[in-house]
């Protein structure tokens, strides 16, 4: 083999772990947590991370924390800087004290008399025991009143220039002609001035002491004069460089016309903010991280498929829908199955196709079921009480069956008054047979008169010891074996075993899935009862599926209508009684309906649960179970509904409303949805590219108001008709939301083609 082999084997080898690698980086950065669960159902949000703007984010949040770096060192040294030079004046006054004491003694013991015109011996030997016994000052001097001469430690002497003018009794001048930095004067009472000159030492202890440490960090202090002129340096770090920054603090003495200054050395300042900078930065980076991962689990949990469903659930809005079941001999109805539906706000009915297995593996479905049956056992009350011959079936998840509660719930649900137990089906799928626990429910719901029937049989693992131990009302042959059946279909062995097997069981048979006349012609010929598909009807909603019943009185195999719509509320009963009592409720004399104010938000023209369970007990004269019954009944067909739609009708301190009745409205005329989704997506469509919001990149999306300008510069139609056929592109499913939770509106929101 060539080395070039050698080399194209290599990267054959190398080229599908580059492959895999990026596409996990892809998975990690460029799809949110819904994209995974919903790619395989069409349903997918690609968003990530906007990279530009996060690093934006993190670089505005470095420098405020470079400034706030900055701003603690400025603070932290003006706190230092103050407490220092307090401190120095603290020193500094206490040493002028001691000395002024000693000045004081001296000039009450050495009698000096005026006028002085001379030096005795006596003030000359005082001054000469006070200059060698004093520890802060070198040497005491006496000059006389008009300043012509001085008396001192070696007798008279040249006379001190002393500044002219006004002094206080104590003053702090510098001289340098005595070879001393400072000389402290007072005033005598005879007119001649003493004069004492300090010894520079007398403030060393402030290097060692208590400026030791500050000076250390960069703090230079100067002793000044009251009108700030330097008289004295001390900075015990002679090569100190002047403060390049404008950090000063000065402290006056209130006894003495001096003070203390204190100013910061810039590259002090500097390193203090150096060394605070790698906590700052650390700080600035974590902060941009989770703020970035704050924003990103928002967006994933708007986008989650999970969340918008526990937000369905929370407002009802979920519907049971019926597709018919017929007799495969005559065609007559015999019963159908209650199927669960979204009904989206502003999606429309939404199939279960999309969402029953996240339901189901979240645990929603419980929750959903039991809504939807509420809901049937309710609406489908009507029909079932007109049409005692009809059955109508429920599919149970196992959640439900394992549920210690469910077969309670169940004699609550169907009832006499709602739909009787006789008339209830419950599906099964074969996966229950397998759970003893899920078995030994079977089996007491059986024993209490529940009627059984195993869904999609054939698809799963049970046993047939199994299904012989527990009795069986239904088998329903699951769609894919009917799928099979076509016009030059002679047998079909699985399918025909499955038949054979229920008739040898004496169980009735249900095919599933029956859309063409050749598969119902095969299943009659084998002997099978009744099946449902779109050959006879897709699912109803209950309303649709009344009309649907009372135009067929007798055999018929034609299509039912292919997309029934949905009321605006829920069917109006045929009980005109109801109608009647839902009328006087609203009316004089009936509930209490006023606007109410719970916890500072208001809630216009509605009523307390309780009270009006309290009106039903006394208005129809039964107990306050059937009372409670009655209404759920009326918020079954939509006649009452909560303020926020999040609870069923309740005998407790909630708020409802009377839901007024409105009628469907006709959808205006617009282009043929096939047609207009074929124009979307060619070349000259509405432009579809990324939008940043936040931190969030959304792609391959547009606005509402692009959208809109695309539809009325096509179809040159208003913008207001083209914001209604936006509207009604969203309820088909072929447009949506970025996070499918908002309806289509003509502004800067997100939209994107499905």
């Amino acid at each position: 083999m060539t080395s070039d082999s050698h080399i194209s084997a290599a990267a054959a080898g190398i080229l599908p772990r580059v492959a895999a690698y990026l596409d996990r980086l892809s998975a990690i950065f460029g799809k949110s947590e819904a994209s995974a669960f919903n790619d395989n159902l069409g349903r997918v949000r690609p968003l990530s991370l906007d990279i530009g703007r996060l690093c934006a984010l993190a670089a505005g949040l470095t420098c405020l924390a470079l400034l706030a770096s900055q701003m603690a060192a400025h603070w932290s040294y003006r706190s230092a800087t103050n407490q220092t030079v307090t401190a120095a004046l603290a020193f500094v006054d206490a040493r002028l004290a001691e000395a002024e004491g000693e000045m004081a003694r001296l000039a009450d013991d050495s009698g000096v008399e005026a006028p002085l015109d001379a030096c005795p011996a006596a003030l000359t030997a005082a001054l000469v025991r006070a200059s060698i016994t004093s520890p802060l000052v070198r040497r005491f001097h006496v000059t006389s009143i008009r300043g012509d001469f001085t008396c001192g430690p070696q007798g008279q002497g040249p006379a001190i220039d002393l500044p002219q003018g006004s002094m206080p009794a104590l003053a702090l001048t510098p001289r340098h002609e005595f070879g001393a930095n400072l000389m402290f004067v007072r005033r005598l009472e005879n007119g001649a001035r003493m004069v004492a000159m300090l010894d520079p030492r007398i403030f060393a202890p402030m290097r060692d002491g208590t400026l030791a440490w500050m000076a250390s960090e960069g703090i230079q202090v100067v002793l000044k004069t009251a009108d700030g002129q330097p008289l004295l340096g001390i900075n015990p770090a002679s090569s100190m460089a002047p403060p390049v920054l404008s950090l000063h603090a000065m402290a006056r003495s209130e006894r003495y016309r001096i003070a203390i200054a204190g100013d910061v050395d810039g590259d002090a300042l500097a390193d203090a903010t150096m060394q605070r900078l790698p906590g700052t930065l650390a700080t600035a980076l974590l902060a941009a991280l989770m703020l970035a991962a704050w924003v990103w689990r928002r967006v994933v949990l708007r986008a989650r498929l999970y969340h918008r469903l526990e937000y369905a659930l929370r407002k009802r809005q979920f519907e049971p829908f019926v597709q018919p079941i017929v007799a495969l001999e005559d065609g007559r109805c015999i019963g159908g199955e209650v199927l669960m539906r979204w009904n989206h706000p502003q999606r429309g009915i939404v199939g279960p196709g999309e969402f029953v297995e996240e339901a189901e593996r979240t645990g929603l479905i419980v929750g959903m079921s039991d809504l939807v049956m509420a809901r049937a056992a309710h609406r489908l009350a009507p029909i079932a009480q007109a049409r005692p011959e009809l059955y109508f079936s429920f599919n149970v998840t196992p959640t439900q069956l394992c549920h210690p509660g469910f077969a309670q719930r169940l004699a609550e649900l169907f009832r006499p008054d709602t739909l009787p137990r006789g008339q209830v089906l419950l599906e099964i799928t074969e996966r229950e047979f397998v759970d003893p626990l899920a078995k030994s429910r079977l089996l007491d719901l059986r024993a209490a008169g529940w009627r059984i029937a195993i869904d999609d049989f054939g698809t799963g693992q049970s046993s047939l010891a199994s299904i012989e131990e527990l009795p069986i009302d239904r088998i329903k042959i699951d769609r894919a074996f009917v799928s099979t059946i076509d016009e030059a279909t002679l047998s079909r062995p699985v399918l025909d075993t499955i038949i054979k097997l229920g008739h040898e069981l004496g169980t009735g048979l249900i095919a599933e899935g029956v859309e063409t006349r050749s598969q119902w012609e095969y299943l009659r010929a084998r002997g099978v009862q009744s099946a449902q598909g779109y050959l006879f009807a897709r699912p109803l909603s209950i309303s649709a599926f009344g009309l649907w019943l009372a135009d067929r009185p007798g055999p018929r195999a034609s299509s039912a209508v292919e997309h029934p719509p949905m009321p605006a509320r829920a069917e109006t009963p045929r009980d005109t009684g109801l109608r009647e009592l839902w009328d006087r409720m609203g009316s004089s004399g009936g509930l209490d309906i006023r606007d109410r104010l719970y916890r500072l938000r208001p809630y216009q023209r509605c009523f307390v649960g309780r009270e009006a369970v309290d009106w039903l007990v006394r208005e129809q004269r039964i107990e306050r179970p059937a009372a409670l019954r009655l209404g759920r009944r009326l918020a079954a067909y939509g006649w009452i509904g909560h303020v926020l739609d999040e609870h069923d009708f309740e005998d407790a301190e909630l708020f409802y409303r009377l839901l007024p009745q409105s009628g469907e409205v006709a959808a205006q005329s617009s282009p043929a949805i096939d047609d207009m989704l074929l124009a979307m997506r060619g070349a000259e469509g509405p432009r579809m590219q990324d939008h940043c919001r936040g931190l969030v990149r959304h792609r391959a999306c547009t606005t509402g108001r692009g959208m809109v300008d695309w539809i009325a510069a096509t179809y040159r139609t208003p913008r207001s008709i083209a914001a209604q056929w936006a509207r009604l592109l969203m309820q088909r499913g072929v447009l949506r939301h970025v996070f499918d939770d908002r309806p289509f509106q003509d502004d800067l929101g997100l939209y994107r083609l499905v």
